[in-house]
């Protein structure tokens, strides 16, 4: 199943069930990362869905450079997201993806 990225909602995001998402990387394997939160992001302009950020934790020892990496997910389908590193969250790697 894939969800067409203007359809993605906070809500869809916070309800990902157990929140992995993977992530295929460039030498083939996998990479799972959690999902932390959703916040919503404020008013909206053309998008049908209110703006929102999204922030993946990732295993010790990650390190993604910013840039778009393939998503898997079994509800969102597979997508090429935008990952920007931010602040380690829990003492772990985190990325955020901001849809608006």
């Amino acid at each position: 199943m894939n969800i067409a990225i203007h359809e993605i909602s906070a809500d869809t995001f916070a309800n990902l069930g157990d929140g992995t998402i993977d992530i295929a990387r460039a030498d083939g394997s996998r990479l799972s990362l959690r999902l932390h939160g959703v916040s919503p992001l404020g008013a909206h302009g053309p998008r049908p869905v209110p703006p929102f950020s999204a922030i993946l934790i990732a295993p010790d020892g990650t390190q993604l450079a910013q840039g778009v990496y393939a998503l898997e997910h079994p509800t969102l389908g597979q997508l090429e997201l935008f990952l920007v590193p931010i602040a380690p969250k829990d003492g772990q790697p985190a990325y955020e993806i901001v849809f608006n």
